[in-house]
């Protein structure tokens, strides 16, 4: 979409650039504004405790990112990825500890006698140095193509760690138990298949996927799952230890002849939903938070060929889905993934530039969503901004009024110019200034 501002942050001597917009989004009026742009195909993001994104590229690039301020900082360069297609360096997850325990696990892709292998390895963090070692592999040569390589990654509350793996365009080995392809893989943080694993010494969790892209947590330990079908049928549902996906012989539910005896000599587990024509699901979820009340209790999905945001409600207690909605329908083209910061804001990574979409002037992106109104993001930000408000200014840019008071001017979002030039979003409404 085209942007109304581009507007210069000034932080610890580092530029970068923000664009802030506003839209209708989840009820409410919503502050939208980029992160950071310039990007090569964000894939997967995570928050730590210290509230910093650290996101990884398809290229080979691992970074973190202050949220607050829009620095950025690349901590790694895999020398050894092989990015084509759909491969590259793809999902990550920090250590459940983190950074108590300094690890981060990621996943990609590499070429090995001309051919795309996967590899998932653990990389240890050097707060000292402030920098990413390659530390250890935890699996390899898991067999790959172009397409079909997955990989998200979920840690679990025992710390076992679920990564899902694509069929590689070999549809068959989605139904090999013994196979790593095709499935949920779940392993210790060593890569040891955990003792009661469904098939013991075996790392494969659940079976029969084509190439699961989200993995997310909800209560109670409850993990749901996004996958691409072929043609059609996308699906979202639950992750049962144990269980069959139906993969190559079933698409979506169980719903011809064929399908229905292969889901019962098999113990299928149907999807939740499932999605015709295909929207190219990919990452998820969990929204807990309070910073968009209607949010709460949904699982948020992206998606590729779509661009949407949706959110869909399910069942507290059993395997069914009450709502899906829409939030945002390709506004800002194919998304990647979404992620939920610890105040619940939420990030989404845009993906046009992975050779299907239609590249922007600022893309690859990360947006934030924030609530107009909210307190939270006037704290954070204020105690960044070091020093006073000097000047109100229109998303334009166009100085409006000296100082920092909004009485008496039209209702519509402002820009607060700080001492140390941050602009901080805020809205002028009925008298009052909300960030």
């Amino acid at each position: 979409m085209r942007r109304n501002t581009i507007l210069a942050l000034v932080a610890c001597a580092t530029s970068a650039v923000w664009a802030a917009d506003t839209l209708s989004f989840a009820g409410d009026r919503t502050i939208e504004r980029d992160l950071v742009t310039g990007l090569q195909v964000p894939w997967g993001m995570e928050e730590d405790s210290a509230g910093q994104i650290w996101f990884t590229e398809r290229p080979g690039r691992v970074s973190r990112l202050d949220p607050v301020t829009g620095v950025r900082r690349v901590l790694l360069n895999l020398p050894d990825v092989y990015s084509t297609g759909e491969t590259g360096l793809l999902d990550l997850a920090l250590h459940p500890a983190f950074p108590k325990v300094p690890q981060i696990f990621t996943v990609y892709t590499y070429q090995s006698g001309g051919a795309i292998r996967e590899r998932l390895v653990r990389l240890d963090w050097e707060a000292a140095r402030d920098t990413l070692l390659p530390a250890d592999t935890l699996l390899d040569g898991v067999r790959g193509v172009s397409t079909h390589v997955g990989s998200r990654l979920l840690f679990l509350p025992d710390t076992t760690l679920l990564m899902s793996s694509g069929d590689f365009q070999n549809q068959p080995i989605a139904q090999d138990p013994r196979a790593v392809e095709g499935k949920i893989l779940r392993m210790t943080t060593a890569g040891a298949p955990p003792a009661d694993n469904p098939v013991p010494g075996f790392l494969a969790w659940t079976t029969g996927h084509r190439n699961v892209q989200g993995l997310a947590m909800g209560p109670a330990g409850r993990v749901f799952y996004s996958e691409h079908g072929p043609n059609n049928d996308d699906e979202f549902g639950v992750v049962r230890k144990g269980r069959n996906y139906g993969w190559p012989t079933v698409h979506g539910f169980c719903d011809d002849v064929v399908e229905d005896k292969f889901c019962l000599d098999s113990n299928v587990v149907e999807p939740l939903s499932a999605y015709t024509p295909t929207l190219a699901v990919a990452g998820i979820e969990w929204y807990g938070a309070d910073a968009f009340p209607s949010l709460k209790g949904r699982v948020l999905m992206v998606s590729l060929k779509a661009g949407q945001l949706r959110a869909l409600r399910v069942h507290a207690d059993k395997d069914s889905l009450l709502s899906d909605s829409i939030l945002v329908n390709n506004r800002w083209g194919r998304l990647r993934d979404v992620l939920v910061l610890a105040n619940g804001y939420i990030v989404v990574a845009v993906s046009n530039r992975d050779g299907r979409g239609t590249a922007g002037a600022v893309d690859d992106r990360l947006i934030l969503l924030s609530p107009a109104g909210s307190s939270k993001v006037s704290r954070r930000v204020q105690a960044t901004a070091a020093g006073r408000v000097l000047n109100v200014r229109n998303l334009g840019g166009r100085l409006v009024r000296a100082g920092s008071d909004l009485s008496g001017l039209p209702a519509s979002l402002y820009l607060l110019e700080f001492e140390s030039g941050t602009m901080v979003p805020a809205i002028q409404h009925g008298g009052l200034r909300k960030y």
